[in-house]
C-alpha cells in the first residue's frame, strides 16, 4: 500500500493523456488550426487511440518509477549502470513521446517479414 498513490496518480494522468492524445490525433485539424471532427471514424479507432497513447504514457510511468525507487539508489551505492539501463531509458522517451505504439508496430512487422522470408524457403 506504500506505492498505491504512485500507481492511481499514474491512470488517472495516463488516462488524461490518453484522452488528450486522442483530440489531437483525431480531432485537430491543423490546416484550419481548429479541433473538429477531421474524419468520420468509428468508434474502435478512437478506443485504440486513447488506449495506445494512455498505456503507451502508462509504461513510461512505470519506468520513471522503477528507475528512482529501484535502480538509482543502487546506482548511488555504486552498481554498474549497463546496457539494459540505457535501452529503458531509450523505451521511456519513446513511451513518453508517444511513439512506442509506432516503434512496436514496426518491429512486429519487421519480425513477420523474417518469419516470412525464413519459412518460404
Amino acid at each position: 500500500m506504500e506505492y498505491f498513490w504512485y500507481m492511481v496518480i499514474a491512470v488517472l494522468v495516463s488516462a488524461l493523456f490518453g484522452w488528450k492524445s486522442y483530440e489531437f490525433l483525431v480531432l485537430y485539424d491543423a490546416q484550419k488550426d481548429d479541433f473538429r471532427e477531421t474524419k468520420k471514424r468509428p468508434i474502435s479507432y478512437k478506443i485504440y487511440q486513447m488506449w495506445n497513447q494512455g498505456v503507451s504514457f502508462f509504461v513510461g510511468c512505470a519506468i520513471v518509477f522503477y528507475f528512482l525507487k529501484v535502480r538509482w539508489p543502487q546506482i548511488e551505492q555504486g552498481s554498474d549502470v549497463g546496457l539494459s539501463d540505457f535501452g529503458l531509458i531509450i523505451f521511456l522517451l519513446m513511451s513518453v513521446t508517444g511513439l512506442m505504439p509506432y516503434f512496436l508496430t514496426n518491429i512486429t512487422k519487421g519480425v513477420e517479414a523474417i518469419l516470412n522470408k525464413v519459412l518460404s524457403r
